[in-house]
C-alpha cells in the first residue's frame, strides 16, 4: 500500500493545490509534477498564456522526443503515427507533428481538469510507445482490442466523473441491460508506477458515478511485472490481468461460464 499513501497521495494533493489557474507575469510557466517518467525524472509541462483568459497546456515536445532518442517511437512510421493520432484525438488532446508537441488549449476556468487530461495522456503515450510495445503481433493496445473483440463486443468510450473531468478508460465492455460495466485499462509497461496511480486516479474519480461496475488493467507480462503492483491494483479493486493468461479471464468479461482457450 506504500505507493497508494505516497504517489497517489501526492498527486491528488497536487491536483488539490493546482486546482484553478492565476495568471501570473510570465509568459510561458514551468510546472514539475509529482508523476515521473520511466528514467525517474518528474514530468513537467508548460503553461503558455496565450491571452488573458486562453492557456496552451503543452510538454514541449519532450515525450516523444525523448521515445524518439531511444527508437521507442519512430515519427517517420505510418503505422505509429496513426496509433499516436487515433488515441490523441480519443482524449482530446493535440499533436504538431513538426515540434512533436502534444498540447491542448483551454480557458482559465478550465485549468484544472484540462490539466489532468494532458498530464494522464503523456503518462498514456509514454506507456504506449514504451520499448516493448511494438514487438510481434504489433502494438500492445491493438493485440487487447483483437483479444476482446474476439471474445465481446467493446466500445472505447469517454466518461465522466462527477467533476465532469473525462475520463478514458482504454476499453468498456458494456453489459446487457442492468448487468455489469466492465472498464479496461492497459499497460504495456508494469514498472511505471506513475501511469499506475494515473489508473487508479481515474477509477476512484469513475467508480463513484457509475455504480454496477467493475475496474480491470491488462498487463504487458513479456517482462516480468512486480508483484507489488499486482498487490496494488487489487487494493483499489482493480483486477489485473496479465496478457498471457487472459483467456483465464474470459468467463468473467463474457459472462460466459465455459470458455476455451483457443488453438494455436
Amino acid at each position: 500500500m506504500q505507493l497508494k499513501s505516497q504517489l497517489v497521495t501526492s498527486i491528488e494533493a497536487f491536483y488539490a493545490r493546482h486546482h484553478y489557474w492565476t495568471p501570473t507575469n510570465e509568459k510561458v510557466t514551468r510546472i514539475e509534477t509529482p508523476f515521473v517518467n520511466r528514467h525517474r525524472d518528474a514530468v513537467i509541462f508548460y503553461v503558455v498564456q496565450e491571452t488573458k483568459h486562453i492557456l496552451k497546456l503543452t510538454d514541449g515536445g519532450y515525450t516523444l522526443d525523448d521515445l524518439e532518442s531511444e527508437n521507442c517511437f519512430l515519427s517517420q512510421s505510418t503505422q505509429q503515427l496513426r496509433l499516436l493520432k487515433t488515441q490523441l484525438k480519443r482524449r482530446g488532446v493535440s499533436f504538431d507533428s513538426d515540434s512533436h508537441e502534444i498540447f491542448l488549449r483551454t480557458s482559465t476556468k478550465d485549468y484544472a481538469r484540462h490539466q489532468i487530461q494532458l498530464l494522464h495522456t503523456l503518462l498514456f503515450v509514454e506507456d504506449l510507445f514504451s520499448a516493448t510495445a511494438f514487438q510481434h503481433d504489433g502494438p500492445f493496445i491493438d493485440q487487447i482490442h483483437d483479444f476482446l473483440t474476439s471474445v465481446i463486443t467493446t466500445d472505447q468510450s469517454i466518461l465522466e466523473n462527477t467533476s465532469n473531468q473525462p475520463c478514458y478508460a482504454d476499453f468498456v465492455v458494456v453489459g446487457a441491460e442492468h448487468g455489469t460495466t466492465k472498464l479496461i485499462w492497459t499497460m504495456n509497461n508494469a514498472d511505471n508506477r506513475s501511469y499506475a496511480a494515473a489508473i487508479i486516479i481515474e477509477k476512484c474519480q469513475l467508480q463513484s458515478q457509475h455504480a454496477n461496475t467493475e475496474f480491470y488493467v491488462m498487463i504487458n507480462d513479456e517482462a516480468p511485472v512486480a508483484e507489488d503492483v499486482i498487490q496494488i491494483f487489487k487494493a483499489e479493486d482493480i483486477t489485473p490481468v496479465l496478457f498471457s493468461k487472459r483467456y483465464e479471464h474470459v468467463a468473467k468479461l463474457t459472462g460466459q461460464a465455459n470458455w476455451d482457450e483457443p488453438e494455436h
